[in-house]
């Protein structure tokens, strides 16, 4: 079984609003992933869509978060 730890951090602590800033996922025996939001994805009107896509891509590779 794939056990990961996940860190999240957001502008806003209800669940349904609010921007990631940034994530960190560590697996028992795989290295450390990240992810930080950045200036152009705001500012192009994305926001955060880059920095949680990653994460949703990224918690595939676990069976428990």
């Amino acid at each position: 079984m794939r056990v990961g730890y996940l860190d999240i951090e957001k502008t806003n602590l209800n669940a349904d609003f609010g921007i990631m800033l940034c994530w960190v996922m560590k697996g028992d025996s795989t290295p450390k992933k990240h992810d930080v939001l950045t200036r152009s994805s705001v500012e192009s009107g994305l926001y955060d869509y880059h920095v949680v896509f990653q994460l949703a891509q990224e918690m595939k590779n676990y069976d428990v978060i």
